[in-house]
């Protein structure tokens, strides 16, 4: 159901959802109701365009579970692609389901999965707890110059002392925090 601000139903949407995996759901909002969309994916790796006027796109690139996901721009193009968790490697795809990258070298300890942006530049996380290592990527796939790091949480990044330069911020087990400074090219 599609609310309006005093929570009256403004539009229903017949067509039911799947049960959705951990990870990132993102609306593309069209010119009315009609025309938006919702993204999202479920854990059986299935990913979804549910429509708002009942039409439902799906694809699914790999028969397998994944672990997480998220949705972002990883690259110029508006286009909304899916970046999958799965148990020993991460993919990235466009909606239209073209593979972007794949990281074949992921430990099947990798448990979260996130995505970065901070001013033009786009990053992608891979976190272990178990491990407690953080990896980073660019939006490519490529693995970024001095990672993997120590860390049990997911970073942040950011300028935090304003010097035009990227720093990758992290927690450790014990509460610690770290600051890795990223080598951009």
């Amino acid at each position: 159901l599609l609310l309006n601000r005093i929570g009256d139903v403004r539009h229903k949407v017949e067509t039911r959802l799947g049960s959705f995996q951990k990870g990132t759901t993102q609306l593309e909002l069209g010119d009315k109701i009609s025309t938006s969309s919702l993204y999202y994916a479920d854990s059986e790796g299935t990913a979804y365009r549910l429509k708002f006027d009942d039409g439902k796109e799906q694809f699914q690139p790999k028969p397998e579970a994944i672990k997480n996901y998220f949705l972002a721009q990883l690259d110029e193009q508006e286009s909304l692609d899916f970046c999958f968790l799965y148990d020993k490697s991460v993919s990235a795809y466009s909606f239209a389901g073209d593979i972007l990258f794949e990281i074949d070298e992921v430990s099947s300890q990798q448990s979260s999965i996130a995505f970065h942006k901070a001013g033009k530049d786009r990053f992608i996380s891979l976190t272990s707890p178990h491990k407690e290592e953080v990896s980073l990527y660019n939006a490519s796939g490529e693995l970024v110059t001095g990672f993997p790091v120590f860390g049990y949480s997911e970073p942040s990044i950011g300028d935090i002392n304003l010097d035009g330069y990227l720093e990758l911020v992290v927690t450790g087990k014990d509460g610690s925090v770290y600051a890795y400074s990223i080598e951009q090219e």
